[in-house]
């Protein structure tokens, strides 16, 4: 392993969790985090590829990672993960970046998916929230609210906007 980098500078970070962890923009969040020194709470629905992730940036990167499988479009299990996540000590980052979006007219998206949808990305942000209240008396913390979803929106809105113009 080379020499971290540091993050924002900090000496010792301590522990971040990422949600939607087990791919994409989640899990380039965690190499970057664990090249930085901190311990990882990785939180996805899938946990075989948790696992792979795990155990890859352990070896890789000599971080100590903790696993949550969790389905944070399901209102039952945002409170689990809640309360579950309340017991965690020395957390100095979330990087809330779990999400979905829909393809297509959003009459024709069917309502439990659009409800799941609505969890996953506003729901489960203020369920997170619990952290807060630990953290007001640190030095430092970092929160990144990420969501592909108003991405995607944004996009199809412009796209739609300039076939019409044409």
């Amino acid at each position: 392993m080379s020499e971290r980098k540091r993050f924002l500078g900090w000496e010792n970070p301590g522990k971040a969790l990422i949600t939607g962890a087990s791919a994409g923009i989640g899990l380039s969040f965690a190499q970057q985090l664990a090249q930085r020194g901190f311990d990882l709470i990785l939180l996805a629905r899938r946990r075989e590829r948790l696992e792979r992730t795990a155990k890859k940036l352990e070896s890789d990167c000599a971080t100590r990672c903790e696993i949550v499988t969790a389905d944070l479009s399901d209102m039952d299990q945002i409170k689990q993960t809640a309360d579950l996540l309340q017991t965690v000590d020395g957390l100095d980052v979330l990087i809330n970046n779990a999400g979905f979006a829909t393809i297509g007219p959003f009459a024709g998206v069917p309502l439990e998916k659009s409800m799941r949808m609505l969890h996953l990305h506003t729901t489960a942000c203020v369920m997170l929230k619990i952290f807060i209240p630990g953290w007001k008396n640190r030095f430092y913390v970092w929160i990144l609210q990420h969501s592909a979803a108003a991405r995607r929106i944004v996009q199809n809105s412009v796209k739609k906007r300039s076939q019409k113009k044409r």
